[in-house]
């Protein structure tokens, strides 16, 4: 099957990190009728904005004829280095927006934690195996986790949220807004929407990354107590406590 350029339906999937956005890309390349590609305009940071507006803009414009009804690719807004120039080429196009987010920010900052222990594991390993477990032998050990670090990482990652959700305002642009918590949850739900909101058909995928951290925070770090301990009075405390049960044959990824 063939589709037409005006067919085809473009996305920029935008997200902060540790928001389960790998998992859903990888199930998303796995429909026929999509290409979901990863964080592209990283390996384009060196040779500067002019270099990733020009690529954004051919991406964005399919063949006259292709195999795929959507197409899209994921970034981090920090790795845009013109972003006034990136969002005029989406709102000059047709370009739709997935915006991947993340409710409970502990996890988040902690996923961050993981992360770096991962990394410190597997020097010399290509960059995305760096940042995902993909066999439960990988998986790196509880960590204590400095409080004072804690809180600047969650600090910065507030910022970074804010002026992600505020970019995305200001572009106008269609948007579907997911959440980690419900990819986690009800995985076969969320994928429809997408494919719904991509208007292509439903088909059963399955992201191949898996969850990185336990969802009980008392399993994942070794001086949680400590940890919970400083967030009380505060708004994150309850996050501190949230354990989601996914069905056993979910899986989820950060």
């Amino acid at each position: 099957m063939t589709f037409w350029r005006t067919q085809v339906r473009r996305f920029v999937l935008l997200f902060e990190g540790r928001t389960g956005s790998t998992y859903l890309m990888e199930g998303l390349a796995q429909h026929p009728h999509i290409e979901a590609r990863g964080e592209m305009l990283d390996p384009l940071l060196a040779r500067g904005a002019a270099a990733q507006l020009a690529w954004t803009r051919r991406y964005l414009t399919p063949p006259w004829r292709g195999p795929y009804k959507a197409i899209g690719f994921k970034t981090k807004l920090r790795a845009i280095l013109d972003p006034a120039g990136f969002a005029a080429i989406l709102r000059t196009s047709p370009v739709s927006i997935i915006h991947m987010q993340r409710r409970n920010r502990i996890k988040s900052v902690v996923s961050t934690f993981k992360v770096m222990q991962l990394n410190t594991i597997k020097v010399g390993e290509p960059s995305a195996a760096r940042f995902n477990i993909y066999a439960e032998d990988q998986r790196p050990p509880p960590p204590v986790i400095d409080v004072a670090k804690f809180r600047e990482i969650l600090q910065q990652r507030v910022q970074r949220e804010e002026a992600l959700a505020a970019y995305i305002a200001d572009m106008q642009r269609p948007t579907l807004n997911l959440f980690y918590e419900d990819l986690l949850l009800d995985r076969p739900r969320v994928f429809h929407e997408v494919f719904d909101f991509l208007g292509v058909g439903d088909y059963p995928v399955s992201g191949q990354a898996i969850k990185l951290t336990s969802d009980d925070l008392r399993q994942a770090i070794l001086n949680f107590d400590e940890l919970r301990a400083a967030f009380v009075g505060t708004p994150y405390l309850p996050m501190f406590d949230e354990v989601l049960t996914p069905p056993v044959s979910t899986e989820g990824a950060e």
